[in-house]
Parts: C-alpha cells; sequence; structure tokens
C-alpha cells in the first residue's frame, strides 16, 4: 500500500513538474514578449525617430500619428529635400493631428519652405532635426497663419536670413563694349536669428534642444 502510495505521489509530482515546464515557463515568456513588443509611447516614438533621422546623409521625413504610429514616411534619397505629393498633403490636412519629423543634413533650422508647408499640411507639429540641435514648431490655437501672411513675415525679416549663391552665373547680355552681364541665382538660408523672429511675428511656438555632445 505504500508503495503505491509513493507511485502516486511521483506520478503526481511528474505531472505538477511536466506542468510547470510545459505550460506556466512558456506563459511567462510569452507575457515577457508580449510586454517587450508592446507599442512606444508618442514620446519615446518621437524620440526614437530624431535619433534614427539624425546623421542621415538625406532628407527623411517621418509623420507620426497623434498617438505615436507612423502615418507615413518619404525620401527621395536626397541631400537638400524630401517631397510630398499633393495627394500626401491633402491627406496630412485632413488629419489635422499629425507631427512631421524630417533632417536637414546641412544642420541648419526650418527653411522658409517648411514654415509654409506645415501650415498646408497642417501638422499639430513639425520638427527638425541637425546634428547639433532639434527645432520644434508648435501649431497656435488659432492655428497656422495664411501663406500671404508667411511670405509677409519673411519679407519683413530678410536681412536675417543668410544669402548663398546659387550654381553658376548666367550670362544674360554682351554690352556694346564687350561687358557681359551675367545674372545670379541667391537663395535665402535659415539662421536661428530669422527663424526666432519670423515665428514671434506669427505667434509660433518655437523650442529649440541642444544636442548633448557624446
Amino acid at each position: 500500500m505504500e508503495s503505491a502510495i509513493a507511485v502516486f505521489g511521483v506520478t503526481v509530482w511528474a505531472i505538477l513538474s511536466m506542468f510547470f515546464v510545459f505550460v506556466f515557463i512558456p506563459m511567462v515568456v510569452v507575457n515577457l514578449v508580449r510586454e517587450s513588443t508592446k507599442p512606444s509611447t508618442k514620446t519615446d516614438m518621437i524620440a526614437e525617430t530624431i535619433g534614427r533621422l539624425r546623421g542621415l546623409n538625406f532628407e527623411v521625413e517621418v509623420v507620426l500619428n497623434g498617438d505615436g504610429g507612423i502615418f507615413s514616411e518619404t525620401t527621395q534619397y536626397d541631400a537638400e529635400f524630401v517631397q510630398q505629393t499633393d495627394e500626401q498633403v491633402r491627406l496630412f490636412r485632413e488629419n489635422g493631428n499629425l507631427i512631421s519629423i524630417h533632417n536637414h543634413i546641412d544642420d541648419t533650422p526650418p527653411s522658409v519652405q517648411d514654415i509654409s508647408y506645415v501650415a498646408m499640411a497642417n501638422f499639430a507639429q513639425v520638427i527638425v532635426v541637425t546634428l547639433r540641435k532639434v527645432y520644434r514648431i508648435l501649431r497656435p490655437e488659432a492655428g497656422w497663419k495664411a501663406q500671404n501672411d508667411i511670405v509677409e513675415a519673411v519679407n519683413q525679416r530678410v536681412d536675417l536670413f543668410e544669402k548663398r549663391r546659387v550654381g553658376e552665373p548666367t550670362i544674360v547680355a554682351v554690352e556694346s563694349d564687350g561687358a557681359v552681364v551675367e545674372a545670379v541665382d541667391y537663395a535665402f538660408v535659415s539662421t536661428d536669428e530669422a527663424l526666432e523672429a519670423v515665428c514671434q511675428d506669427l505667434g509660433y511656438e518655437l523650442l529649440k534642444e541642444e544636442v548633448e555632445k557624446s
């Protein structure tokens, strides 16, 4: 009788051990995996995207949902611009709660084109990532300004922008005395001072964050 009880006890222990190994441990592992693969918060996703875009040698725009999920990601693998289609801009505008994050590889702040674009797309905020800084422009409660207002604000502060020659001069005429008349194209590149002044004039909240040197 005692041997039968002993055998029964061993059998029960074996069954319980098998349950622990084959059922309980996998449950723990599955729960750990589920916990580790939960979606990131919006703040985490913004930080992750900023880190991913910094240091690339071409521009990328990542657009996030209000909860931090990726709405779209676009690049032409170009060092100077990233461009959206009219249809994409329309979808952004209709959503109205998206966050645009893109990088500038030449370490310049948000450009005039960026300020105009975010108003057209009606983003909740735009984040521009450079090697040394992160710039954020937040949409005011009253909404973004009209394009004419943006152009006027930029024109009022044009002396604060950096003037850079674009391409080679083009000969447009030759005078009777042989003198050559050339046309030169210039681009007005945004500076911190210019950006701060334009945002102040438009009533936009501008946040700047210096990147800590590693």
